[in-house]
Protein backbone atom coordinates (compact mmCIF):
# COMPACT_ATOMS: atom_id res chain seq x y z
CA UNK A 1 0.00 0.00 0.00
CA UNK A 2 1.52 3.82 -0.75
CA UNK A 3 1.39 5.86 1.89
CA UNK A 4 0.90 8.97 0.34
CA UNK A 5 2.19 11.37 3.48
CA UNK A 6 5.93 9.92 3.39
CA UNK A 7 5.11 10.43 -0.91
CA UNK A 8 8.48 12.87 -1.91
CA UNK A 9 6.60 14.38 -5.07
CA UNK A 10 4.45 17.05 -3.47
CA UNK A 11 2.04 16.40 -6.63
CA UNK A 12 2.24 12.82 -6.12
CA UNK A 13 1.22 13.09 -2.15
CA UNK A 14 -1.24 15.92 -3.03
CA UNK A 15 -2.87 13.19 -5.27
CA UNK A 16 -2.92 10.15 -3.55
CA UNK A 17 -4.09 12.11 -0.31
CA UNK A 18 -7.20 13.40 -2.77
CA UNK A 19 -7.77 9.90 -4.34
CA UNK A 20 -7.81 8.85 -0.35
CA UNK A 21 -10.12 11.51 0.88
CA UNK A 22 -12.82 10.91 -2.71
CA UNK A 23 -12.41 6.75 -1.35
CA UNK A 24 -13.45 7.09 1.87
CA UNK A 25 -16.26 9.40 0.90
CA UNK A 26 -14.75 12.83 2.00
CA UNK A 27 -15.45 14.71 -0.93
CA UNK A 28 -14.99 18.40 0.44
CA UNK A 29 -11.18 17.24 1.43
CA UNK A 30 -10.83 15.61 -1.61
CA UNK A 31 -12.12 18.63 -3.76
CA UNK A 32 -9.76 21.17 -1.56
CA UNK A 33 -6.89 18.82 -2.96
CA UNK A 34 -7.91 18.79 -6.02
CA UNK A 35 -7.39 22.16 -6.35
CA UNK A 36 -3.94 22.28 -5.22
CA UNK A 37 -3.01 19.09 -7.97
CA UNK A 38 -4.65 21.81 -10.59
CA UNK A 39 -2.28 24.73 -9.56
CA UNK A 40 0.60 22.35 -10.74
CA UNK A 41 -0.15 22.75 -13.87
CA UNK A 42 -0.68 20.63 -16.66
CA UNK A 43 1.71 18.12 -16.33
CA UNK A 44 -1.22 16.35 -14.01
CA UNK A 45 -3.72 16.17 -16.36
CA UNK A 46 -4.25 12.87 -16.21
CA UNK A 47 -4.30 12.70 -12.74
CA UNK A 48 -6.93 15.51 -12.62
CA UNK A 49 -9.04 13.67 -15.02
CA UNK A 50 -9.07 10.66 -12.39
CA UNK A 51 -9.76 12.93 -9.80
CA UNK A 52 -12.60 14.23 -11.50
CA UNK A 53 -13.94 10.50 -12.41
CA UNK A 54 -13.57 9.84 -8.43
CA UNK A 55 -16.24 12.64 -7.78
CA UNK A 56 -18.58 11.33 -10.47
CA UNK A 57 -18.06 14.07 -12.92
CA UNK A 58 -17.70 12.39 -16.12
CA UNK A 59 -17.66 15.38 -18.69
CA UNK A 60 -14.64 16.92 -16.52
CA UNK A 61 -12.94 13.42 -16.57
CA UNK A 62 -13.24 12.90 -20.17
CA UNK A 63 -12.37 16.63 -20.74
CA UNK A 64 -9.20 16.21 -19.18
CA UNK A 65 -8.51 12.94 -20.44
CA UNK A 66 -8.67 14.54 -23.03
CA UNK A 67 -6.23 17.59 -22.56
CA UNK A 68 -3.63 14.78 -20.83
CA UNK A 69 -3.79 13.00 -24.22
CA UNK A 70 -3.14 16.08 -25.92
CA UNK A 71 -0.39 16.98 -24.07
CA UNK A 72 1.24 12.95 -24.55
CA UNK A 73 0.88 12.60 -19.99
CA UNK A 74 2.03 8.99 -19.85
CA UNK A 75 -0.60 8.55 -17.82
CA UNK A 76 -2.68 7.96 -20.67
CA UNK A 77 -1.26 4.43 -20.99
CA UNK A 78 -2.59 3.22 -17.81
CA UNK A 79 -6.37 4.45 -18.34
CA UNK A 80 -7.54 0.64 -18.98
CA UNK A 81 -6.54 -0.52 -15.39
CA UNK A 82 -6.37 2.36 -13.59
CA UNK A 83 -9.50 2.06 -10.85
CA UNK A 84 -10.20 5.61 -10.74
CA UNK A 85 -11.08 5.59 -14.25
CA UNK A 86 -13.86 2.68 -13.47
CA UNK A 87 -16.90 5.14 -13.30
CA UNK A 88 -16.15 5.98 -16.54
CA UNK A 89 -16.40 2.81 -18.69
CA UNK A 90 -20.20 2.83 -18.77
CA UNK A 91 -20.30 5.87 -20.37
CA UNK A 92 -20.96 5.56 -24.15
CA UNK A 93 -18.39 7.99 -24.27
CA UNK A 94 -15.46 5.50 -23.08
CA UNK A 95 -15.48 3.36 -26.16
CA UNK A 96 -14.66 6.24 -28.27
CA UNK A 97 -11.37 7.42 -25.93
CA UNK A 98 -10.30 3.70 -25.90
CA UNK A 99 -10.02 3.91 -29.61
CA UNK A 100 -8.80 7.00 -30.18
CA UNK A 101 -5.81 6.40 -28.17
CA UNK A 102 -5.24 2.65 -29.20
CA UNK A 103 -5.49 1.20 -25.80
CA UNK A 104 -6.93 -1.98 -24.63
Amino acid sequence: MHDALTEQSLGYRLYYSAVAQYTIGAPDEGEALLLKVLELGDDWAYQVATLHALAGRNDEAFRWLERAYDLRDTGIASSMVSWTLNGLHSDPRWPGFVAKVGIR
